[in-house]
């Protein structure tokens, strides 16, 4: 089939071009405000010069936007899906750009249509259906039956690297159990159902919010070190090593502000981590990585993802190997130690839960490394949001003070973040930040596993993979006026209120609200992060005034000014700031 699809039809010369070259796969660019490396600007993938475009191009043409609930199909052709944009008519695959693409496909194609995915999709067109009611979606998720599907599940490159390294989260022999945690059988649900106990429990999860307010103290100290032009991804990534750490180990790391205590090996784990996290998308999302994958080739790109992550794991596992012979020789010391996620889940394993010493400190390495790039990412943009609007930090600052002195507080203290109407604008941030910039623009992906459904009155074929874009209609004028400007006060309560029996209350489905996915296989960790990030924005807002730095004000006069890429999740490439610091 494959042979005849690229050599006797017409579009078999096409598929040649795209082909060929992976063979040799170009390296990332490094551009020279990254010395890690990260891509910015350039698309990390050259295509035939025959069928290249942009999404400005693209959406140069008047695109007359549909009837919005009628089911369109963007054309596809099997292996390479809808990623040819003389056929498809959607722009290429450019991690540059890929907000203008979402929004450009839901203006041409509405919002309901189907695009071919490779590895993501259905069939030798990698069929996806997208839509944008959450109300639709909900269906999806009351339809996938006693072993739902999660976004890591399309996660192909990892999946191959835990069959590589031969990893205690891989698969086994038994039926679904082909890949471990990212499959959906017996052992992904027995991992799944002893990762997540200690981390989504509400009461749980605010009981390390004592560590994750000190460990943001130590951090925050730290951020003007990182103010020059593309440094300030280093800061929030180790800030974010440094409050997970408290939470996982009931350490503080002091990595985003080193003391003499700092280790080199956490470093170096942040380092390796966050180098594998950035090949991640730009293989799933690459016809040919997928193509040599299949038929057994090792690319430049899958080796340097998987160098990375064999490093962070090395060190990781490490770690949580000597955490456990202290826990089990009584050494652990002090509160924060005792009652961390590890020694609780040691305690759990110890009363006869079922994972073994092996497969703990691997879903230690697991929950340590997704933190670093997800709070980073969205710690990142949130930085970038507040620099360019000092009204913003000091509302912010005046409801942190104020909720401060109501508890004679003098610091942040855990009481603040126990209910969002204590810090409403806080959430209004956030929610404002995901709106413009989420780290994660499309992240509910799910199969319709029980049986077939109906969606806007369409039949939709039992195992399909139908997505979620929760982005694009936050960019609608119609939806959001001037949405191109960062407007906190859109989720306050009474601009909620105002929603209420208008199109526009969609905006505030929980669906569209955080970046951590949906369902039975939203992430374990996600109440954690999200207290994190509010504690390291907390405590910036109160440390500093934050600003662009005098060059970086000559070309950002908005958030849109600013690039980005997407590596596994949306990172914008940090301006220059200043830091000034408050009495």
């Amino acid at each position: 089939e494959i042979h005849h699809f690229t050599t006797k039809t017409k579009f078999g010369n096409m598929f040649q071009k795209i082909i060929a070259p992976a063979s040799r796969p170009a390296t990332r660019v490094a551009p020279a405000v990254f010395s890690s490396g990260r891509a910015t600007q350039a698309s990390l993938f050259s295509t035939a010069s025959s069928v290249d475009t942009t999404v400005d191009a693209a959406a140069s043409a008047a695109a007359q936007k549909p009837a919005s609930k009628k089911l369109r199909h963007v054309p596809s052709v099997p292996f390479l899906g809808s990623t040819i944009p003389a056929i498809s008519g959607v722009p290429a695959n450019d991690l540059t750009k890929v907000y203008e693409k979402w929004r450009f496909q839901r203006e041409k194609f509405g919002d309901f249509y189907t695009i071919g995915m490779p590895g993501l999709g259905r069939g030798a067109k990698g069929t996806v259906y997208v839509v944008t009611d959450p109300s639709e979606m909900l269906k999806v998720l009351h339809n996938e039956g006693t072993h739902p599907t999660g976004a890591i599940q399309y996660q192909w490159p990892t999946k191959r690297w835990l069959k590589d390294v031969r990893s205690h989260l891989g698969g086994g022999d038994a039926p679904g159990e082909d890949h471990g945690f990212w499959g959906d059988g017996p052992k992904w649900k027995r991992m799944r159902t002893f990762l997540q106990t200690d981390l989504l429990t509400p009461r749980i999860a605010k009981g390390y919010l004592p560590g994750m307010i000190r460990a943001a103290e130590y951090a925050s100290k730290g951020a003007p070190a990182y103010a020059e032009p593309g440094r300030f991804h280093i800061f929030s990534s180790r800030a974010s090593f440094d409050m997970f750490s408290s939470v996982m180990f009931g350490e503080f790391s002091r990595m985003a502000n080193p003391g003499p205590e700092t280790s080199e090996r956490d470093r170096m784990f942040c380092d390796h981590a966050l180098d594998a996290a950035e090949y991640l998308f730009p293989m799933m999302s690459n016809p040919r990585e997928l193509f040599w994958s299949a038929v057994g080739v090792r690319t430049e790109m899958y080796d340097s993802f998987s160098n990375g992550w064999k490093n962070a794991r090395e060190i990781a596992m490490e770690k949580s190997y000597a955490f456990m012979d202290r826990a089990s020789e009584d050494r652990l010391e002090g509160d924060f130690q005792r009652r961390s996620y590890l020694a609780n889940a040691l305690r759990r394993q110890a009363e006869g839960d079922a994972v073994t010493r092996e497969e703990l400190a691997e879903m230690g390495f697991l929950i340590l490394s997704a933190s670093l790039d997800t709070t980073s990412a969205l710690v990142n943009w949130l930085v970038l949001h507040l620099a360019l609007s000092p009204s913003t930090q000091r509302t912010l600052r005046k409801e942190l003070t104020a909720a401060m002195r109501d508890r004679g507080a003098e610091t942040l203290v855990p009481e603040m973040y126990q209910q969002v109407r204590t810090l409403p604008y806080l959430h209004a941030v956030l929610r404002e930040s995901h709106r413009c910039t989420p780290a994660i623009p499309i992240n509910v992906i799910k199969k319709n596993k029980a049986s077939a459904l109906e969606i806007h009155g369409e039949t939709i074929p039992q195992n399909s993979s139908i997505l979620l874009d929760s982005y694009s209609v936050g960019w609608d004028p119609e939806f959001v006026p001037q949405p191109e400007r960062f407007r906190p006060e859109r989720w306050m309560d009474d601009a909620v209120e105002g929603r209420k029996g208008t199109l526009r209350q969609v905006l505030d489905h929980k669906m569209y609200q955080k970046p951590f996915s949906q369902g039975a296989r939203q992430c374990p960790a996600s109440r954690v992060a999200n207290f994190e990030v509010l504690t390291m924005i907390s405590q910036l807002v109160l440390d500093w005034d934050i600003a662009l730095s005098e060059e970086s004000e000559k070309s950002v006069r908005s958030f849109q000014d600013v690039p980005y890429y997407q590596g596994t999740t949306v990172q914008p490439v940090m301006p220059g700031f200043s830091f000034t610091a408050r009495s």
